[in-house]
C-alpha cells in the first residue's frame, strides 16, 4: 500500500478533526511560532506569511525531509467605523482578554481570516491561500458572556469562541467557509493540496485509510 506523507505544523484540534474528516493519514507537528513578526502587514497577508512560517519551522524543527507540510493561522478583524481603526483578535491570552474581545464581537459583524501554506519539500515549492468569512453575532448579554467564558472554550482559540461549540449560540449567520471560521477552508485547502502535488483524492484509495 502506497502512503502520502503529510504533516500538520499545528496543535489546533479543530484543523486535525477536520483532516480526520477527510480520511487523510498526518502526523502532527505542532511549532511554537511568534505571530507578532508580521503584525505592520495587513490582516490576510499576516495570516498567509505566518502559514508560511509555521510550515517551515515545522520542516526545520522536525527534520522533515519529503512529504507535505501544512501551515496555518486565523486571524478575526472587526472592520473599521467611522473615525476607527479595524481591530485585529488573535487568541486570548487570558480570561479578561477573552472577556473584552466577546464584547467587542456582540451584536456585530466580524471577518474571519485564515491563511493555508503547503510545502512540497521534495520539491522545494509553497502553495498558499487566504480565505475570508463574514460571521454575524447576536446581541450577547453580560451574563451570557460569563456563563459562556465560564465553559472554557474561549481558550486557545482566535476570538475567544468556537462555532463548532456552544459559540454557536451567538452566531446568526456566516457568509463564506463554515470550515474557514474552525481554522481550515477545506474546499481552499483541497484546492492548494493538490496543486502542489498531492495526490487528488480519487487516488487516495486505501492509502488515507
Amino acid at each position: 500500500m502506497e502512503t502520502f506523507d503529510l504533516y500538520l505544523a499545528s496543535a489546533s484540534p479543530r484543523r486535525e478533526e477536520l483532516l480526520r474528516t477527510l480520511g487523510l493519514n498526518f502526523i502532527t507537528c505542532p511549532v511554537d511560532a511568534d505571530e507578532s513578526i508580521f503584525d505592520h502587514e495587513s490582516v490576510s497577508k499576516r495570516v498567509e506569511l505566518l502559514a508560511v512560517h509555521k510550515a517551515k519551522l515545522a520542516a526545520q524543527q522536525y527534520g522533515i525531509q519529503s512529504g507535505w507540510i501544512i501551515g496555518a493561522d486565523t486571524l478575526v478583524e472587526i472592520p473599521a467605523e467611522t473615525n476607527t481603526s479595524p481591530i485585529i483578535l488573535g487568541k486570548p491570552a487570558d480570561y479578561n482578554e477573552a472577556k473584552a474581545m466577546l464584547i467587542q464581537l456582540s451584536g456585530r459583524m466580524h471577518l474571519v481570516w485564515t491563511g493555508i501554506a503547503i510545502i512540497n519539500v521534495t520539491e522545494n515549492s509553497v502553495h498558499t491561500t487566504v480565505n475570508r468569512t463574514e460571521v454575524y453575532f447576536t446581541q450577547m448579554s453580560p451574563a451570557t458572556i460569563d456563563a459562556y467564558l465560564a465553559t472554557n472554550e474561549w481558550k486557545g482559540v482566535a476570538a475567544a469562541y468556537r462555532i463548532q461549540g456552544k459559540g454557536g449560540c451567538f452566531i446568526h449567520h456566516i457568509k463564506g467557509s463554515y470550515s474557514c471560521v474552525m481554522g481550515l477552508p477545506i474546499c481552499d485547502f483541497y484546492g492548494i493540496l493538490v496543486r502542489s502535488g498531492y495526490p487528488s483524492m480519487e487516488q487516495w484509495g486505501n492509502a488515507a485509510q
